[in-house]
């Protein structure tokens, strides 16, 4: 189970394809691709078949359906910076990892907050 935390904001239930690359450390491949199981303004959790330490600072690519009043708008290359807060080790072999967002740019803010809403969140 992830660690207990104050959640700042709430999160939905996703299943949308997420890119992480580390910013640090020795890793074999580029990027590893993973599931993001929730979305929340501050943070994601991520289900990976490679483990990344807590306190890794990671860059995440995925994509989003901008919303305009309710309606769905484009599709939103979404590029955040975070941390990797906790890493659980799963006993089908894979990883959940919990990020934090340490760095959202004005507009990528505003499209999760959209995306979010819409959602019900």
């Amino acid at each position: 189970m992830p660690p207990k935390e104050k959640r700042k904001a709430a999160r939905i239930k996703q299943n949308i394809i997420v890119s992480i690359k580390p910013l640090r450390g020795v890793f074999d491949v580029e990027a590893i691709e993973g599931i993001m199981l929730d979305l929340s303004r501050t943070g994601m959790a991520v289900l990976v078949r490679k483990q990344i330490p807590m306190n890794t600072m990671i860059v995440a690519n995925f994509k989003l359906i901008d919303m305009r009043d309710d309606i769905p708008s484009h599709i939103v290359p979404v590029k955040v910076t975070g941390e990797v807060r906790y890493d659980i080790a799963l006993k089908s072999g894979e990883y959940q990892l919990g990020i934090s967002f340490t760095t959202l740019d004005e507009k990528i803010t505003q499209v999760i907050g959209r995306f979010l809403e819409a959602k019900g969140a």
